[in-house]
């Protein structure tokens, strides 16, 4: 691929920009900007996307020349085309990563399925649960969570190490929350 230019004129070009000649940078961006311009507006389907890769195109291209990174001068215009195509792609890769994000309506219905229990059902249900935990871990709960003590001092009060205390207190609000999450009613029809 050319994009107009011979191979001698996109040596003589990329020498021309290689030795920081300001001209030759913008007849760089006349030579290549329009057509790479339209090929990134058919590779993005996205006018603005399309000219910031334009631009990143052209800025890493100049930045290769300067730091004479590009190695056949006579193919600069593949080396163009090369860059623009791995921007694209790489633009291409990060939005199909970005989740999609729909606007609600202020008229959207939100479902919580605790506004279906009253503070005395709720209540009930935790006690129901908490009763089906083995006693020590009813236990470790109490005197940490309604008594105020260290997993240190309730697991030296029965008899268990910190460690042992604090799995055995993970392991029970674990229980704790998956089986009161299976009580939470479904969502009616209506």
């Amino acid at each position: 691929m050319t994009l107009g230019l011979e191979p001698d004129e996109q040596r003589s070009l990329a020498e021309r920009v290689r030795s920081g000649d300001s001209s030759a940078e913008e007849e760089l961006v006349r030579a290549f900007g329009p057509r790479l311009l339209r090929l990134l507006r058919l590779w993005t389907r996205d006018e603005e996307a399309a000219r910031e890769l334009l631009n990143d195109t052209l800025f890493t291209v100049v930045r290769a020349l300067r730091e004479d990174r590009v190695r056949e001068h006579h193919h600069l215009a593949a080396f163009v085309c090369g860059t623009a195509r791995n921007l694209s792609r790489t633009f291409q890769r990060s939005r199909a990563r970005r989740p999609v994000h729909e606007e609600l309506s202020p008229d959207a219905v939100v479902y919580d399925p605790r506004d279906d229990l009253d503070p005395a059902g709720q209540r009930a249900l935790v006690r129901d649960e908490i009763a089906r935990l083995a006693p020590v871990d009813q236990s470790i709960l109490h005197l940490v969570l309604v008594g105020g003590l260290t997993l240190a001092e309730a697991g030296q009060q029965l008899g268990l190490t910190h460690e042992a205390a604090r799995a055995r207190k993970s392991r029970a609000l674990r229980k704790l929350a998956e089986a009161l999450r299976c009580h939470t009613p479904a969502p009616s029809g209506d």
